[in-house]
């Protein structure tokens, strides 16, 4: 049997703050909403965990991203020595700088 390193997640400041804004925004029209997104984004960074390489690389540094597929936006992340470091949490109609 093998044996499966742990990871952890690492949300840097920048993804928490576009976090809280994405919320923020949504949360204007409808808090339920906002709670529904935010819930779903945090599922998938969650699924990287088991599934680190299910991102697609994107050449900088090491970032991989992770389309979030009912709600518009995509996960930036990074993978370190035992864990998944989530970089940026992005509407899809922007780029990632």
């Amino acid at each position: 049997m093998q044996k499966i390193a742990k990871r952890w997640l690492e949300w840097t400041k920048s993804s928490q703050r576009h976090l809280a804004e994405i919320e923020a925004y949504i949360e204007q029209d409808n808090p339920v909403a906002a709670q529904a997104v935010i819930s779903h984004i945090m599922e998938i960074a969650e699924q990287l965990i088991l599934f680190p390489l299910s991102g697609r690389p994107i050449g900088r540094q090491g970032v991989r991203t992770r389309v979030i597929i009912r709600y518009p936006y995509a996960l930036y992340y990074r993978l370190k020595p035992g864990k998944i470091q989530i970089v940026r949490v992005v509407h899809q109609s922007r780029q990632f700088p």
